[in-house]
């Protein structure tokens, strides 16, 4: 399976609501059972957050795989 994942999941890996069924996606990546997609504004998006939400993302540098901008992708 694939999945696209955004800057507030990195964040949810963090957030009282929301760690338990973050880390469980987490688990299913670090197992290979799920890849991750995300794209350039992730990227920037996080470059504002806490450092630990930072470490997160440059902790799966070789499981993301990372879309280009276009104008299709812009126009959703």
């Amino acid at each position: 399976m694939r999945f696209y994942i955004d800057t507030s999941v990195f964040g949810g890996f963090f957030d009282e609501e929301f760690t338990k069924d973050t880390k469980k996606l987490f688990d299913e990546i670090d197992s290979g059972k799920i890849e991750i997609v995300s794209s350039v504004v992730t990227i920037s998006e996080i470059a504002g957050a806490p450092i630990h939400v930072k470490e997160l993302l440059d902790s799966y540098p070789q499981e993301i795989q990372f879309l280009e901008l276009n104008k299709t992708v812009l126009r959703h």
